[in-house]
């Protein structure tokens, strides 16, 4: 499929356009009274909207860019270090990217009264009851909102796989966005006990080294917090972060 792979490249110029005039775009106002079909005049909620339309529309027909091996497209891409098997249909290839861009920044646009907040602690959940929560918003600008949607579509896309590579490096990636964006008061030992039954679920597979790593550096970021005033809370943190480290 061509037109998925347009859709995915033209999201990403309009991102980069955003990107490199930031703030000229932030101080335009919105214009009227003529056609406005340009980038060069867009103001920011209608350059949002735009990009986040064609990332959609990149991955939109899911069936047949899972079906598409991503090495039929290696004429035209650009190999990263990531292995293989990680990324092995056209799919993982444009929905990587597309999650990237939703989670890397919310851009300051007027927001609903109803905005949607990673405010749900189901969203820690193992894989199977993850995936078949309900995700759905008025918010139609929220890019966390996308972000979570397309990440519990490709949970669920590997969520079958014999080789468990791509769902354990994809379940990771959920967990850690989650965490990164809750409003959950326990968060991080909802985070923790998740990795920890991911690693537990898969303990043969190379990638679950990098879950083993994600708790210890967890353990590492609570050490930072020891006070000797405060008491030994925190104390041993460091100690736990390199037994974990010297696991995998």
């Amino acid at each position: 499929p061509l037109k998925p792979v347009l859709h995915h490249i033209l999201g990403n110029l309009y991102w980069q356009y955003y990107q490199q005039n930031r703030w000229t775009i932030m101080n335009r106002s919105k214009p009227v009274n003529f056609e406005n079909d340009s980038v060069n005049t867009w103001d920011l909620t209608k350059l949002v909207d735009n990009t986040i339309k064609q990332y959609q529309l990149s991955v939109e027909m899911k069936d047949s860019l899972q079906r598409t091996d991503a090495h039929h497209y290696l004429d035209v891409i650009e190999e990263g270090d990531a292995e293989k098997q990680l990324r092995p249909s056209l799919y993982d290839f444009l929905v990587h990217p597309a999650i990237d861009m939703f989670a890397a920044y919310e851009p300051g646009i007027t927001r609903p009264a109803d905005a949607f907040v990673i405010d749900d602690p189901s969203y820690f959940q193992q894989w199977d009851k993850f995936m078949n929560i309900k995700l759905e918003t008025s918010d139609t600008m929220s890019l966390k909102f996308y972000a979570l949607k397309n990440l519990q579509d490709l949970v669920r896309f590997h969520s079958g796989d014999v080789q468990r590579d791509a769902f354990i490096m994809a379940d990771l990636k959920r967990f850690m966005f989650v965490r990164d964006n809750s409003v959950v008061p326990d968060k991080d030992s909802l985070y923790e006990d998740g990795l920890r039954q991911l690693a537990a679920n898969n303990p043969d597979n190379k990638f679950t080294g990098e879950v083993i790593y994600q708790i210890a550096l967890y353990h590492s970021q609570l050490a930072w917090k020891y006070d000797p005033e405060q008491g030994d809370k925190y104390r041993y943190e460091k100690q736990r972060a390199t037994e974990l480290a010297d696991a995998v």
